[in-house]
This record gives C-alpha cells, structure tokens and sequence, in this order.
C-alpha cells in the first residue's frame, strides 16, 4: 500500500497549522499554541463570550442556542495535559484548530444551511433535518468492519 495519504494527510496538518498561526496573529484571536513540531492553535471564547476563536460567529451563536449542540462544548481535549500550555480553563476538543467536530459544526451550524435543498439533495436529508452531533450508531458485530478496512 502506498504510503500516499499520510503524506498527504502531513501536508494537509501543516497547511492548517501555518493558516491558523496566520489567523490567530492577524486577527488578535485568544488562543494558545501546543507544543510540539507541527504547532495547533487552539482557541478560546472571547471575554464577552459571544465569540470564538475557532468558530465563524454566526455558527458559534447558533451553536449557543443549541443544548443539544452546546453539550459538544464540554468534551474535554484528552492531550491538553501533554500538549498544551497549563492555564486556569479546562481545554475542550472544540477548542482544537484541527477538530473536525469543529469545522463540520462551523459549516452545518450556521443560519440557513440545512434550509438548501441543493445541500439536502447531496447529503440525502430532507430540507430542514437538524444535524446531531456525536452521534454513535449502534452497529451489530457482524457489520463492524475489520480493522484493516477502518484505515
């Protein structure tokens, strides 16, 4: 097998790591950033708390307004301990510029996306379905794929 998509998938990290040091500085957004050979930002609410670093603030009120999507908010980042800077808050995935979490609540968060009917089309929803984050289906062990096929 070829080693083509770790390559890529390195690529892709660094290009995010380099555009979110960009951001961070250029938009005096409160973050801090891990320690290690390929830095992650990672973002904080702002002091008024209407706004995140990590989050286009439309998605982030949309978010806020949510118990059900708020909730995503207090899964704690589980190498904080290791990776990042010791700070009085307790450092959550969300915070994470390279959460997926984050980016797939970013884009499907904001106003008006599930309303698109081009979107619903593509993704096989009906116009209007409310995403759930965290989801974790209930898969029987003969449908579990092996671990081969889960790389």
């Amino acid at each position: 097998m070829s080693n083509r998509p770790i390559r890529h998938a390195v690529f892709l990290r660094r290009e995010l790591s380099a555009r979110n040091a960009s951001y961070a500085a250029l938009g005096q957004v409160p973050h801090v950033t891990s320690y290690g050979e390929m830095p992650v930002m990672v973002y904080q609410t702002s002091s008024c708390g209407k706004k995140h670093g990590n989050f286009i603030s439309a998605s982030y009120q949309a978010l806020l307004r949510r118990p059900e999507w708020r909730k995503r908010f207090d899964k704690v980042h589980s190498s904080a301990d290791r990776t990042l800077p010791k700070s009085d808050c307790v450092w959550k995935e969300l915070d994470s510029s390279m959460s997926s979490d984050a980016l797939l609540m970013n884009i499907f968060c904001y106003p008006g996306v599930t309303k698109s009917s081009e979107l619903s089309m593509l993704l096989g929803t009906e116009m209007g379905d409310r995403p759930e984050f965290g989801f974790k289906p209930r898969v029987s062990s003969h449908q579990r794929p092996c671990r081969e096929d889960r790389n």
